[in-house]
């Protein structure tokens, strides 16, 4: 029998320890730079014209907190925040005469200003958003907004799924899986937790993007016969929840097969294998 437990949508990890996190993540990617929406804003005010950020109604010493614990939304969830507050701003601007450009200016910085974005690249960020800001074309700032938000999309997808890598690895290793790697599928955004106990058995994560850039977990046992299953996957589940790892669907159930997923069939025989050798020496 195998435990498998399916997380749909995640919404946020709550509680991070910020300095902690920039360091596994940059243990775990290639990303070396990482940075928030909100810091890097008094910089980019700088470039924008005092009406629109009058408009907009922030200021120029508007930053983030000082990190130490911090709540990052999922992508998904960051996305469904933009939209009405921003259509919203759009509607209310537009009722004061302003200009369509400065409009648009107004609305997005104003919205972006209360997201909790992360960048893992800032100059990228930084660069489309003040072509944004000073353009006195419509389609020109459309443009600009648009390759901005692909960047945060992307950089804050990346650092969000190696969080929750990095949390299933901490999991993993409380519930006694002390030998764990974290990689990522082959062609594919995909990544991959395998965590091992001196037994040889398993617990292998998943954590994927799907099109509607919902972060979803599987979870599996492997390689367990005593019927330690359930307890196993219960403390993992139980572990997650405790460093603030919120979906907004969660299923445990038990598999008559050994392994559900390609990855853990291929460790399964694996371990079988090992086993063999060490009866036949």
């Amino acid at each position: 029998m195998s435990e498998l437990t399916e997380r749909k949508n995640a919404i946020s990890i709550e509680g991070l320890n910020w300095q902690n996190c920039q360091q596994e993540i940059a243990s775990m990617t290639t990303v070396t730079s990482i940075s928030t929406i909100k810091s890097i804003f008094p910089e980019l005010l700088s470039t924008c014209s005092q009406q629109v950020i009058d408009a907009a109604g922030i200021t120029r010493t508007d930053a983030t907190s000082s990190h130490k614990k911090i709540v990052i939304s999922s992508p998904a969830t960051l996305q469904n925040k933009f939209v009405q507050p921003f259509h919203e701003l759009i509607r209310e601007l537009k009722a004061h005469n302003l200009d369509p450009v400065q409009v648009k200016q107004a609305a997005a910085i104003r919205t972006l200003s209360e997201m909790n974005y992360v960048i893992t690249h800032p100059d990228k960020v930084k660069h489309h958003i003040r072509q944004a800001l000073t353009q006195d074309n419509i389609e020109q700032v459309d443009k600009s907004f648009k390759a901005a938000f692909h960047e945060l999309n992307a950089g804050h997808t990346t650092f969000f799924t190696s969080t929750v890598a990095s949390l299933c690895k901490t999991a993993s290793i409380t519930c006694g899986f002390h030998n764990v790697s974290v990689k990522q599928r082959a062609n594919s955004d995909t990544l991959l937790v395998t965590a091992l106990n001196d037994k040889g058995e398993g617990l292998i994560s998943e954590i994927c993007v799907d099109k509607n850039h919902m972060v979803n977990t599987t979870t599996e046992v492997t390689g367990i016969h005593d019927g330690s299953c359930t307890k196993v996957m219960a403390q993992f589940n139980d572990e997650l929840k405790r460093m603030g790892v919120k979906y907004q669907n969660e299923q445990t159930w038990r598999s008559p097969t050994v392994t559900r997923n390609e990855y853990n069939r291929q460790l399964e025989r694996t371990r079988k294998l090992n086993q063999q050798n060490q009866i036949r020496h």
